[in-house]
């Protein structure tokens, strides 16, 4: 097991989620296996300290770049929020997560704009 002290898994189980697959990635998050695994939240210091700490049991994972370029473009073109705006301004910033997207694109983005997203959310 790589980490169990303090450490909780949540998620979701609906209609399109089997109890077998719930299963399964408890097994994978609590051994020793490294899974592929993409990570999609919001584009904020939290979100990139979420993937950092998930990479701890699942060494792989990675930011889910289908989700995370659109919200770049948007944040690039000057429609993010700043933490204020957002209610997030205790966030702390992160340098590295370990993955290769998040660290050259993802958190310099982040740097350069001051301001952050959140998927799904216009304006």
């Amino acid at each position: 097991m790589l980490k169990s002290s303090g450490s909780r898994a949540f998620y979701c189980l609906d209609a399109v989620s089997a109890a077998t697959e719930l299963e399964a990635f408890d097994a994978a998050f609590y051994s020793d296996l490294d899974v592929d695994a993409a990570f999609w939240g919001d584009l904020d210091h939290a979100g990139m300290a979420i993937l950092s700490s998930l990479r701890i049991n699942l060494p792989s994972a990675r930011a889910w770049e289908p989700g995370y370029a659109p919200m770049v473009v948007r944040l690039d073109a000057g429609e993010g929020h700043t933490p204020e705006e957002a209610k997030k301004t205790g966030q702390k910033p992160i340098l590295s997560t370990g993955c290769t997207y998040a660290d050259s694109v993802l958190i310099p983005a982040l740097a350069k704009q001051k301001s952050i997203r959140r998927p799904g959310v216009s304006g």
